[in-house]
């Protein structure tokens, strides 16, 4: 990964995995009635947790195993579901995280499905965990939406990122690390 430092520490690029992985990532994709909802505030995403939070066997431990391995034992793996109509507000993560890996798991480009990098346009008040509207933000640049595509950063003060209204189903594999 190449990592940039403006406006925070983040980086935007393709082929993180090779293409036979990425191939058993999309083969692999646990059918939809075994994703749950997150949670009332965002209806529209869904998580597929395993059993108990992570997989007991077969390939997704495998790539549960691998992220902890790579970047340790305080790191969350989390195949994620966004379906049309799921938007989240600009934010920077709450503090205890140390940085966030979105691996985009699709077939197709889509214009603008990616996550955005944010910059207040205004003073922003509330913790860093807030999510604010995005009025009083400019968006700086939004990481593509395509095959074997990522979208990294390492969390700070000013690691606003959000996704726009979802028009699409977009699935992702989401790996956070923690402190």
């Amino acid at each position: 990964m190449d990592w940039l430092d403006e406006p925070f520490k983040h980086s935007i690029g393709t082929g993180y995995f090779s293409d036979e992985y990425f191939r058993a990532l999309m083969r692999n994709l646990p059918p939809e009635e075994e994703y749950e909802q997150y949670n009332d505030t965002y209806p529209n995403r869904y998580l597929w947790l395993g059993k108990g939070g992570k997989p007991a066997d077969g390939f997704w431990k495998g790539v549960w195993d691998r992220f902890t391995r790579e970047f340790g034992p305080k790191t969350v793996v989390q195949l994620v579901r966004d379906y049309p109509g799921y938007s989240l507000g600009p934010h920077t993560d709450k503090p205890t995280k140390l940085a966030t890996y979105l691996f985009y798991l699709t077939d197709a480009e889509v214009d603008g499905a990616g996550t955005t990098i944010f910059v207040p346009s205004k003073a922003v008040g509330g913790t860093g965990w807030t999510h604010h509207g995005f009025d009083g933000f400019d968006a700086v640049k939004t990481a593509p939406y395509v095959p074997n595509g990522y979208f990294a950063f390492e969390r700070s003060d000013n690691s606003y990122h959000g996704v726009f209204p979802a028009t699409i189903v977009r699935n992702l594999l989401q790996v956070s690390v923690y402190r």
